[in-house]
């Protein structure tokens, strides 16, 4: 038990009080993560569909982002692009990084699925609005927006905890994982066989078509399709959070529920938690550079050291890169995280009550780093190829290298003493006993 918070411990005392409020929503679906349950099917196909929508707006765009930049004419020359492109690709989350902990706060107070539902409203509005825009400001405050109303993540990831029981924890975990692994395969893909239709396509959209004058508006029409789907799926979506009324009870019950009460400690103290976080900004700062400059690197000129390439093979190789993900999500990383550990920030001890908001600080920090990222990448990936000619690491080789850097740097946070091993809990070694029976159930 020495690895569980006092919260957990806590948990773990207190007697069901489900019976005590059967109108609670969250008390009529505890079923689903009592001990004993098997994973919760239908609702994680729900988790993915939702997730699928959330990360759809997020990688879409860098397959054509630079030819959308170019367009706007807004850079003097070539080389000037990565760092507006940069800035369209940072501003989402820079929004996400101000809203994420309100988000989280309000998913603890009033439920997860009014949260998921406003953030798929705002991918409807906003990703058409980015997507027929022929003006650099008006993409730029449609991204922020996206952005600011897009809380939907953390709660998220609560959600996905809340609706399985420990065992089942590590699937609940893979589910969202898998799920943005299949946004970062169909996001790309989409974006880049669909923005430029008449370029790719011309025997079936002609230049002065519909499409030809918005040529970065189909796919944010599917994934505004997507998002509408994902509010239909909202509606059925059990609700966790618990809405206990004590009015009706008597002084013993209420007696119970008082006691059944831990200690909240403020988050920031939690130091497993906090670490994990910091891991976690780190790998998320790697991970969407990567995919911006690589992007850019792709589709722009070769006389400015780019490969010239046409959107729909970086939405190709984006896809495949996602897929290789996929299909490790799927088949590895439960088996690893049931019998070594997850070391992710939504397995960090954290009451009920305070995992949306637990899950919105995680985001809201991470939010930060993805700011921070596409705006650093594409400026260094800028500077990089107005010194093509350079002796030492000319061209992208410097915002390559710089990516090796930060590779380097990330696994290292991975160790003590910046990530504390309480951060990982295998179920068998919190579960000791059921190890034990299931040797005694081998022999």
């Amino acid at each position: 038990m020495g690895l569980l918070s006092e919260g957990e411990r806590h948990e773990n005392e207190v007697p069901l009080l489900e019976n005590l409020y059967p109108d609670c929503p969250g008390c009529k679906c505890a079923y689903l993560s009592a001990k004993g349950a098997g994973p919760p099917v239908k609702e994680l196909f729900m988790i993915t569909m939702i997730v699928i929508c959330n990360a759809l707006p997020i990688s879409s765009l860098f397959p054509f982002l630079y030819f959308m930049v170019d367009d706007f004419h807004i850079a003097d020359k070539k080389e000037d692009i990565g760092y507006y492109a940069g800035a369209v690709g940072s501003v989402f989350m820079f929004g996400r990084f101000l809203s994420s902990v309100p988000w989280g706060m309000f998913a603890d107070r009033f439920g997860r699925r009014p949260v998921f539902a406003l953030g798929l409203l705002s991918v409807i509005v906003f990703q058409l609005i980015f997507g027929a825009t022929k003006s650099f400001w008006v993409a730029f405050a449609a991204r922020f927006m996206l952005g600011l109303f897009n809380g939907m993540l953390g709660p998220l990831k609560a959600y996905a905890s809340e609706v399985c029981n420990e065992e089942n924890q590590a699937w609940g975990l893979s589910t969202v994982s898998t799920s943005w692994s299949l946004g970062l395969i169909i996001g790309p893909a989409m974006g880049g066989f669909l923005a430029r239709p008449a370029m790719n396509f011309p025997s079936i959209f002609a230049q002065d078509s519909f499409f030809g004058r918005y040529p970065y508006l189909l796919p944010s029409i599917i994934q505004a399709i997507f998002a509408v789907a994902g509010l239909f799926v909202v509606y059925f979506m059990p609700e966790t959070v618990h809405k206990h009324d004590n009015k009706h009870l008597s002084d013993d019950e209420r007696s119970l529920i008082k006691s059944a009460k831990a200690p909240k400690e403020p988050m920031w103290k939690n130091k497993a938690l906090m670490a994990s976080i910091a891991v976690y900004c780190v790998w998320c700062f790697m991970e969407i550079s990567f995919s911006e400059v690589f992007s850019l690197w792709c589709v722009s000129p070769r006389e400015v050291d780019g490969l010239g390439l046409p959107t729909s093979d970086v939405g190709m190789v984006l896809a495949v890169s996602g897929a290789s993900v996929f299909v490790f999500n799927m088949t590895v990383f439960p088996i690893i995280a049931k019998y070594l550990g997850p070391i992710l920030v939504t397995r960090v001890p954290a009451p009920t009550d305070q995992r949306g908001a637990a899950n919105g600080l995680s985001l809201s920090c991470v939010s930060l780093f993805r700011t921070i990222g596409p705006a650093g990448a594409g400026a260094i990936f800028a500077w990089g190829q107005s010194r093509h000619d350079a002796k030492f690491l000319p061209g992208s080789q410097l915002v390559f290298a710089v990516m090796e850097i930060f590779v380097i740097l990330a696994i290292f946070t991975t160790f003590p003493p910046i990530l504390p091993v309480s951060a990982n809990r295998p179920y068998y070694l919190t579960h000791p006993q059921e190890e034990k029976e299931d040797d005694d159930e081998a022999r």
